[in-house]
């Protein structure tokens, strides 16, 4: 009987020392900076998603503001340029599945407090759409988050899944940003009439 017990005490706290490591892996005290193969999921678009994401916090050099994604010091609205952070250090690439080039590149600001990434901050930004990140959560090399996405027809929201692939490689970004201009450059070409 007292074996018995004791198993039990300790399958027990077996039990509780799993949920313990358990909350303490989703805890946002983890540094979330680093490379992920993500998928975005927003009802409003209908098809999920997928890219790219890099959480950095050195600054990449974007000399075209066109590719930098605006956001404003803890959110909020936009109201004029004096709101935009250029300094960009993160970036999302979006996947094309018909070509090798992405479908998009974006650049954007996240700014760290120790290893807490301040929230909101947008990461899309089209002119018509736009996508912000609300929630974000690392839970063992993989993230989790919310989004709330804007268009002409109002907002929704979504969610944000990923897989830590490497560190915060702020080459990834500018790789992915000369594929683009390559594929822009390449049609531009093709679409030019030719003269004789």
């Amino acid at each position: 009987m007292i074996f018995v017990a004791r198993v039990r005490a300790f399958v027990a706290a077996l039990l509780l020392f799993g949920t313990l490591a358990t909350l303490s892996a989703c805890s946002r005290d983890r540094d979330l900076r680093g490379l992920y193969e993500v998928e975005l999921q927003v009802p409003a678009i209908g098809v999920p998603i997928r890219g790219t994401l890099l959480l950095g916090s050195r600054s990449l050099d974007v000399i075209e503001p066109a590719w930098v994604v605006p956001n404003k010091r803890g959110g909020g609205v936009i109201a004029d340029d004096d709101d935009l952070l250029l300094d960009a250090n993160s970036c999302l690439v979006l996947e094309n599945t018909r070509r090798d080039a992405p479908l998009y590149v974006m650049f954007f600001e996240t700014r760290s407090i120790g290893n807490e990434i301040e929230l909101p901050f947008g990461f899309f930004d089209s002119g018509k759409e736009r996508i912000e990140v609300h929630d974000l959560r690392l839970f063992a090399g993989a993230l989790a988050g919310e989004l709330v996405y804007r268009d002409a027809d109002g907002e929704s929201t979504g969610r944000l899944y990923g897989d830590r692939v490497g560190q915060p490689d702020g080459e990834a970004c500018t790789r992915a940003l000369t594929r683009l201009r390559d594929a822009i450059d390449e049609a531009e070409g093709a679409s030019e009439p030719v003269t004789s």
